[in-house]
């Protein structure tokens, strides 16, 4: 079966089969890049389809390996980078909520140490709960001259000056 187009022979079947399943490919190009292809192409003893197939094979090559590369060491750069990243403000974080809550926390713990040690108190005569004596306070002033009117002092002084 032989297809006839205007003004052409006809062609053959095997002819046809070969158009279609090896289609033409062509472009422009400038004179300079022309007169390189040709003297490349000369110099190698290369066709214009066999520079085009090799060409089009190193392209592929490089291209799948630069894809690789490029995947490769933006999942694993992004990966690092997200992990340092996370750690490192997840770990900020943690420290310094901890460091204020532990702060906060052993100042408490040592403020009650020292007032159940060193706080001087006594009840109230009319509620009985206590009264603390804060330091220069007052009421600190008015014990300090009660007990000293009243000669209280330590006991190695009082055997000492007897």
């Amino acid at each position: 079966m032989q297809e006839k187009i205007e003004g052409q022979k006809q062609r053959p079947p095997s002819r046809i089969r070969y158009e279609l399943t090896h289609p033409v490919v062509s472009f422009r190009t400038s004179l300079d890049a022309y007169n390189e292809l040709m003297t490349y192409l000369n110099k190698h003893a290369l066709s214009i389809g066999d520079f085009f197939r090799i060409s089009l094979k190193k392209q592929k090559i490089n291209y799948e390996q630069a894809r690789n590369e490029a995947f490769n060491n933006g999942y694993n750069n992004g990966r690092t980078k997200g992990y340092n990243e996370g750690h490192n403000k997840g770990y900020d974080e943690g420290y310094i909520k901890g460091m204020k809550e532990g702060s906060k926390k052993g100042h408490q713990e040592g403020y009650n140490e020292a007032k159940q040690k060193y706080c001087i108190w006594f009840y109230c005569a009319i509620c009985n709960e206590p009264i603390l004596i804060t330091t220069f306070s007052e009421m600190h002033v008015f014990v300090n001259d009660f007990l000293r009117r009243e000669g209280w002092g330590h006991s190695m002084c009082h055997q000492r000056y007897r």
